[in-house]
């Protein structure tokens, strides 16, 4: 649950690439860990399995909205890095100016 948690918190904090994080290894551990357990059984007759099953479905929708919001931030900062490139440089003192 500290994994589950985690994500929660960066999530609702907007820390995308910890919830990323998190997250994604939240529901690798649930969907490829836990139910290779001898005590771990069917999702239907164990409550913890059902649990799981239902927070790992609710994970990964919200990693949806968290890739969503990485492109975002990253067009942003690409378009950002676009204008502060195309922006005319300063002169430097002690440069001078050639007339052709």
């Amino acid at each position: 649950d500290k994994v589950y948690d985690s994500f929660q918190s960066a999530f609702t904090s907007n820390n995308l690439d910890e919830a990323y994080v998190y997250g994604k290894q939240y529901c690798a551990f649930c969907s490829e860990a836990i139910p290779k357990h001898r005590s771990y059984s069917a999702a239907n007759s164990n409550p913890l399995a059902w649990k799981h099953h239902t927070q790992v479905r609710q994970v990964l929708q919200l990693l949806e909205i968290v890739v969503q919001k990485m492109d975002v931030e990253e067009d942003r900062l690409k378009q950002q890095n676009e204008y502060v490139d195309a922006a005319p440089q300063p002169l430097h003192l002690g440069t001078t100016l050639q007339v052709l």
